[in-house]
């Protein structure tokens, strides 16, 4: 009888690990066959939710394009157009602005380097800046300014004394005390010799005149190269 009960245990057992195994291939076979094409399409969706396509431009640093840096230049000029360089990333878009306004494009070269020729200026004050676009749709901010002042004429220039012909007489007025203006930020000479000019244009210069006649030759010169010339005679007696 205990033979028998201790045959019947056995078989169990063996049935039981029988039964294991089978279920282990099962197992296998199903997530062979199932479960890794499954397993990878997972990966693949979590793949896509993150490519390129799917990031922001705030997320994705690829979609930044830097501005150009244009090259330092004159503030005032009294040619009509100039030239605008600077430089960006290679094989690049840059438009041109000014005051606002596209004016002009084209694309880097290998190293980067661009130059607008012949940009024209409006007389007065003019606001010169570019972007850099890459593709369709990427754009940078604007680059640095340059402020230019297009003067085409010469400055004011005005003697408010002497007058022209002026005759002085007597040694305390051998010295002339001239008084004039011009414009902001000219220089003003004097036969040659500078004057003082205030921040509002006014100047004044001690001149010491020779017996008999004097001529006094004033030139005031704007920053942009202009000058105007006004020519005075004036005489001394001792």
């Amino acid at each position: 009888m205990a033979s028998h009960i201790k045959r019947h245990s056995e078989e169990q057992k063996k049935h039981t690990i029988l039964f294991s195994i089978l279920g282990s291939i099962v197992i296998i076979l199903f997530l062979a066959i199932y479960g890794l094409p499954l397993f990878t399409k997972y990966i693949l969706y979590l793949g896509n939710t993150k490519s390129p396509a799917n990031i922001t431009p705030a997320q994705d640093g690829i979609n930044y394009v830097a501005p150009p840096v244009l090259d330092d230049t004159f503030s005032a000029t009294n040619s009509a157009t100039m030239t605008v360089k600077g430089i960006a990333s290679k094989d690049q878009q840059i438009k041109l602005f000014v005051n606002g306004s596209i004016v002009d494009q084209q694309t880097t070269d290998n190293k980067g380097d661009f130059k607008f020729t012949n940009v024209n200026l409006n007389p007065g004050s003019n606001q010169i800046e570019t972007k850099a676009y890459s593709g369709t749709t990427k754009e940078s901010a604007y680059s640095n300014v340059l402020n230019i002042t297009y003067l085409n004429k010469g400055p004011t220039l005005n003697i408010a004394s002497p007058s022209d012909g002026q005759t002085f007489s007597g040694g305390s007025n051998q010295t002339l005390h001239i008084q004039g203006n011009t414009e902001p930020n000219c220089n003003v000479t004097i036969n040659g010799s500078w004057a003082i000019v205030n921040s509002d244009g006014s100047f004044t210069y001690d001149f010491p005149l020779q017996n008999g006649d004097n001529h006094i030759t004033f030139v005031s010169t704007d920053q942009a190269g202009n000058s105007t010339t006004v020519q005075r005679k004036v005489t001394f007696n001792p």
